[in-house]
């Protein structure tokens, strides 16, 4: 996660995934194939654009990356 002048930002590369940061509003929103990583210290890829939600709150948007 990077957080750059005006937005937050995510990475798709999982070898740069980072810490789970929760979206401010419309801001820092998950877009599909987005990492990161959770609080039990697994990878997760976003498989929806626009995924404001944990995969505790709701895990179908989640896939863990093997």
């Amino acid at each position: 996660v990077g957080v750059y002048l005006w937005d937050i930002a995510h990475t798709k590369n999982v070898s740069k995934a980072k810490a789970y940061v929760a979206p401010q509003g419309t801001r820092g929103l998950y877009q599909k194939d987005e990492v990161m990583i959770w609080t039990d210290g697994k990878i997760y890829r976003s498989l929806i654009d626009n995924n404001a939600y944990t995969p505790e709150a709701r895990a179908v948007g989640w896939e863990v990356v093997e």
